[in-house]
């Protein structure tokens, strides 16, 4: 699996984040895995503030089993998904018991939580 076809899927299964992704290749012309990633992790945090816990939990399996299936997206989600969580400690609440391995393991490492 490559990054376009994690964004692939992943808006194949929250179709809330097609416009987003649409927009971002519009307006980069191409995919820009980092800065997508960003808009996600904001996506999260949007949706966190709400009551659409479903959307979330499958916003982190997705990124859950992209990671599974290629360890080389942990530098992907660390750096442009699990960080973009500092100062938003409400939606860290909120995903921290939705987080299964090896996701949660990349946001104990950067949050140091259990």
């Amino acid at each position: 699996m490559d990054e376009r076809t994690l964004f692939d899927d992943l808006v194949q299964r929250v179709p809330q984040l097609e416009e987003s992704f649409r927009s971002h290749l519009a307006g980069n012309e191409g995919l820009l895995p980092h800065l997508m990633m960003a808009d996600v992790a904001r996506f999260v945090v949007k949706e966190c503030r709400g009551i659409d816990e479903p959307v979330v939990a499958e916003v982190l399996d997705c990124l859950t089993e992209a990671l599974e299936n290629n360890s080389d997206f942990e530098e992907l989600m660390s750096v442009s998904l699990v960080e973009m969580f500092f100062g938003e400690s409400e939606a860290l609440d909120k995903i921290w018991p939705l987080l299964k391995d090896p996701l949660k393991s990349v946001f104990q490492s950067v949050h140091q939580r259990n």
